[in-house]
């Protein structure tokens, strides 16, 4: 048996097609909520698929040391109490329930299967702490399954065995395989006025990172704000977190509006609406990328440096910079090149890793 722990929902849709490919090779896979982000109910359904243990959450204002603490130790009780003790567990990216579920399983001498293994940023505190989980991670995992060229060149170079690291492409793209799009349920996005909007150019925003959270969120929503008085449409869906979302709470424009998170086969339908993209999402820069969407990364660093030297992301964070590569994305100045929607794989990820899993004699 194998345990596949998720805590987010990019983790989630990430790791959803693994499960599906492990189930459908005929391994028992045991699916563990960590409780990281709560209401994913919806994000589940797109891949058919329900939490076979939902792990208890802890309460709501903890600090992350808390929240970190919380889930390793609950994680390991799970480990070490439970009759069926698994083969291996997977994680996947650099969240808390990553790092918690993998230094669990190490403790208990569980081999880790670390999935999107050796992005980096070199820089610990962006993003914080996802960049310092990632690295720490890597260091105990069993197998690294590096999502490109670049990140299994990064494990090598800080010492992890070559023999311990395989590239697979990214299961992100595996997901939007996966799940056809549908349009988006929600009133605001099925609005006449949003309907005539999808005729002019049209762009998708999200911004969440800690330190995006303030002053450099805020400086996004006043761009949103002018860019919607030109007459550009499109939609800004918020985080959960309240933070976050605070800066985004009121519509730009009747034709450029904020919504609350979407169910990922929604998501994947506004992508694919989107004549350019804004944000700092990881996640979705790959799966922009893939898309041919141009993607301007709202941050100072990023880890998914591939796309940027493909020519399908920029990177902006200043509000000339953003508006100059919005611009020429919506003029057509700036269209990425069509190899650059193979830079993340080809959506056979999942197979490849349930392939090495099996002959590694981890399920």
């Amino acid at each position: 048996m194998v345990d596949v722990y998720i805590g987010t929902r990019p983790e989630l849709v990430k790791l959803c097609p693994l499960v599906l490919e492990l189930r459908n090779q005929g391994v028992k896979v045991r699916l563990v909520m960590s409780g990281q982000h709560t209401e994913l109910s919806e994000h589940f359904r797109a891949f058919r698929l329900t939490p076979d243990v939902n792990l208890d959450s802890p309460p709501m204002g903890v600090s992350l040391t808390q929240r970190t603490a919380w889930m390793i130790r609950t994680v390991g009780h799970l480990l070490k109490y439970n009759d069926d003790k698994p083969s291996s567990v997977v994680v996947q990216g650099d969240t808390s329930t990553v790092f918690a579920a993998a230094l669990a399983a190490f403790m208990e001498g569980i081999p880790v299967v670390h999935v999107e293994a050796g992005l980096r940023t070199w820089d610990l505190a962006s993003p914080f702490p996802e960049e310092g989980f990632r690295q720490m991670v890597s260091r105990i995992a069993t197998v690294n399954y590096a999502p490109t060229n670049e990140a299994a060149v990064n494990l090598q170079n800080e010492g992890v065995p070559a023999i311990n690291t395989v590239i697979v492409g990214n299961t992100a793209i595996d997901a939007l395989h996966t799940v056809q799009a549908v349009w988006p349920h929600d009133p605001k996005l099925n609005s006449e006025d949003l309907n005539e909007a999808s005729k002019r150019k049209f762009v998708l925003v999200t911004c969440h990172r800690r330190e995006n959270l303030g002053e450099p969120a805020q400086r996004l929503a006043n761009y949103i704000k002018l860019l919607a008085a030109t007459g550009v449409s499109g939609v800004v869906i918020r985080h959960p977190n309240p933070e976050a979302a605070l800066p985004f709470m009121v519509d730009a424009s009747p034709k450029f509006v904020s919504v609350k998170p979407i169910p990922y086969a929604q998501m994947v339908a506004l992508l694919k609406r989107a004549d350019v993209v804004i944000t700092d999402s990881g996640g979705l820069v790959e799966e922009a990328t893939h898309l041919g969407k141009p993607v301007v990364i709202y941050r100072n660093t990023t880890e998914r440096q591939e796309a940027v030297a493909a020519g399908a992301a920029r990177m902006a964070f200043t509000k000339s910079d953003v508006d100059s590569h919005v611009t020429m994305a919506l003029n057509g100045s700036w269209v990425p090149p069509a190899k650059a929607r193979g830079t993340f794989g080809d959506g056979f990820a999942s197979s490849l890793i349930v392939k090495d899993m099996l002959e590694r004699e981890l399920v």
